[in-house]
């Protein structure tokens, strides 16, 4: 399973808890769109960290960096240097 693949599931998972039987592609809007409220959010970095062993809080994250399975790849990508 690639990194992108396992933040995919996490995202999913974050999801699950909102809607019945969510689907995501690797570009639609997370934040921007209201599909992940400030409390998945929360949950979902919180999984990154402990999963990746990083720390995304003390970068000085911004929501919208997590807007797309994309974009939270390129953030894991960069935190794990």
């Amino acid at each position: 399973m690639t990194t992108k693949d396992e933040i995919h599931a996490m995202v999913i998972d974050c999801l699950r808890l909102l809607e019945d039987n969510p689907t995501l592609n690797d570009e639609d809007s997370l934040i921007l769109s209201g599909r992940l409220p400030s409390i998945g959010l929360i949950e979902l970095i919180a999984k990154l960290e402990a999963s990746y062993n990083i720390d995304l809080v003390s970068q000085g994250i911004n929501p919208l960096d997590f807007d797309t399975i994309n974009s939270i790849v390129r953030i894991v990508q960069r935190s794990k240097r």
